[in-house]
Order: structure tokens, then C-alpha cells, then sequence
């Protein structure tokens, strides 16, 4: 014979064991859970029934909480990660980067190809948000993780083969230097940055479930 209480007991050891850690939530969710088992039985649905319907809408209710919570944690965890790279942008790159390329004496086409890197970087971090769009949806983190890794490691690489063979072969005045490590860091950058994009683009899929 079904045992309307001894099912909320078993229902609440369930509930501890899916991870609610704290009485409070758990007093909640029973106090939720036993509202709707009284008022379907008045409407003359049998405890049994009662209580399945019941603790399945709690349980549905609680994952989608649950994932509203971690993606809440992640979209503000993205726009601190954007802030600082702002920080970074305006408060470092971009002033190093206008003051080496006014220093330095280089041709006038030298000098724009400089500016356009700046500008370059500029419109990546700003538009980041569209460019992320732009990257596949791989539902799987451990795929995810190694193509990151497999780009992170091809800009490292690509960086200390550029620095210490590519380079030495060529002569460049000061001002050209400049211009030539800006337009590399920007291209290591980005290779660097498809982590981020996955990521993100991974990120934007859990939101569009959720809601």
C-alpha cells in the first residue's frame, strides 16, 4: 500500500543526494512539493499519483534553476573577462602601440600598416560577440579542450619559430620591427583566442536551451 509520507522521505534522501546541501532549499521544495500533491487530491487524483506528478514538476523545476544559476555564472564571468581585456587594450596595447609607431622613423605605408594592426585589434575586442557566432557548436568539452590546446600550442610555436628563425633572416629598421611583431602578436593572439570562442559559442548554446 502506497505511503504518502514515507515517499517524501525517500524523495527528500534523493534530493540530498543530488547535490541540495542546505535545509532551507530542501524545506522550499518540500513545502512546494506537498502544495501540489494536497491540491491534486482534491481535485480527486490518488496520493500515488499525486505524488509522482508532484515531485516530477519539482525535479524539473530544480534542473532548470540549477542551469539558469551556471550559466548566469558564466555570462558574468564573460563580461569580467571582457572588461579586463578592455583594460588591457585601452591602458597598454593601444598606447604602445601608437607611441613605437610614432617614435620609431619608418615610411608612411609602414606607418598605416601599423595603425591598421591597431585597428584590427580594436574591432576584434569589440566585436567579439558577432565573431563568436561565427565558431561551431562542439557539445563535447573534451574536443573542445584539445582543438583549444591544439591552437594555443600552434601560436606558441609559431611565435618562437618566428622570433628565432624567421626574423634573424631579415633586416628591418626599428620602426619596421615594430610594425612586423605587431601584425605577428595579433596573428599568435587570435590563433590563441579560438579556446575562448569555442568556449563561448558552447556558452551561447546552454543559454538558448535553457530559455
Amino acid at each position: 500500500m502506497f505511503n504518502l509520507e514515507q515517499s517524501i522521505a525517500e524523495w527528500r534522501k534523493q534530493m540530498l543526494a543530488a547535490g541540495i546541501k542546505t535545509p532551507v532549499p530542501l524545506e522550499e521544495l518540500e513545502s512546494h512539493l506537498r502544495e501540489d500533491i494536497e491540491r491534486q487530491m482534491e481535485s480527486g487524483v490518488s496520493a500515488e499519483k499525486a505524488f509522482a506528478s508532484a515531485a516530477r514538476k519539482i525535479g524539473r523545476v530544480y534542473a532548470l534553476q540549477t542551469e539558469f544559476a551556471k550559466v548566469g555564472g558564466l555570462e558574468k564571468s564573460a563580461g569580467w573577462e571582457k572588461r579586463i581585456a578592455l583594460s588591457i587594450l585601452a591602458g597598454v596595447i593601444i598606447p604602445l602601440g601608437i607611441y613605437g609607431l610614432l617614435k620609431n622613423d619608418m615610411s608612411p605605408g609602414w606607418r598605416l600598416a601599423g595603425f591598421a594592426d591597431l585597428a584590427v585589434i580594436v574591432l576584434a575586442v569589440l566585436g567579439c560577440r558577432q565573431i563568436n557566432k561565427s565558431f561551431p557548436v562542439i557539445p563535447d568539452k573534451r574536443v573542445r579542450t584539445a582543438i583549444g590546446l591544439a591552437f594555443g600550442l600552434a601560436s606558441m610555436t609559431g611565435m618562437i619559430v618566428f622570433m628565432n628563425l624567421i626574423l634573424p633572416n631579415f633586416e628591418f629598421t626599428q620602426g619596421q620591427l615594430t610594425v612586423v611583431v605587431l601584425w605577428s602578436l595579433t596573428l599568435m593572439a587570435a590563433l590563441g583566442a579560438v579556446w575562448a570562442s569555442l568556449e563561448e559559442a558552447a556558452r551561447r548554446q546552454t543559454t538558448t536551451a535553457g530559455s
